[in-house]
């Protein structure tokens, strides 16, 4: 009999990955253990539990790059926009699949910090006249993160695999910011 083939965590969670975009956090731990190509227990040894495994699976990577949030780094409005939806397309399925099944763990309130950190940059655009001031910069900020993660929502239940480079959506959000 031969011996199984010992897969790495980083061949696991990419192989669990799939298994839970497709299906959820509700997924049972035979169909993870069947895509994955261990018995769960092997798995539940690695990692301890169904959540930890999630939480490590889902977490963005590594290399998806944070948006700076600062005023002063004269950052034009479609590349801050472009920035925050390449993140989220990267953080979002973990957050969007905790909102979507009732059994998920609770996770940080990250779209707080980015609220804060994007009405920021907002004010100081809006005190160069480069985006309108009709509303508050906070409510601004709630705004284009609803409009992000909407879209990025939509990608999410059709299944897309890669964020288009299309750029009409970041121009109509530009469209939207711009004095009227």
């Amino acid at each position: 009999m031969a011996r199984p083939q010992r897969l790495t965590e980083e061949q696991i969670m990419s192989r669990a990955r799939p298994v839970f975009l497709d299906r959820g956090y509700g997924v049972s731990t035979a169909q993870i253990a069947k895509a994955v190509g261990l018995t769960w227990g092997a798995i539940a040894f690695r990692f301890g539990s169904k959540e930890a495994l999630f939480r490590r699976v889902m977490d963005p990577p590594a290399n998806a790059t944070r948006p700076e949030w600062t005023t002063d780094s004269g950052a034009e409005l479609p590349e801050l926009l472009a920035s925050l939806r390449t993140y989220l397309w990267e953080l979002w399925p973990l957050h969007l699949q905790s909102r979507l099944a009732a059994t998920t763990p609770k996770f940080d309130d990250e779209p707080r910090r980015f609220i804060e950190g994007l009405a920021s940059v907002l004010e100081s655009l809006m005190q160069d006249g480069s985006v309108r001031r009709d509303m508050e910069p906070a409510a601004l900020a709630e705004l284009v993160l609803t409009l992000v993660t909407g879209e990025i929502l939509q990608r999410f239940i059709a299944k897309a695999r890669t964020l288009p480079e299309d750029a009409s959506f970041i121009d109509g959000v530009v469209q939207l910011l711009r004095p009227g």
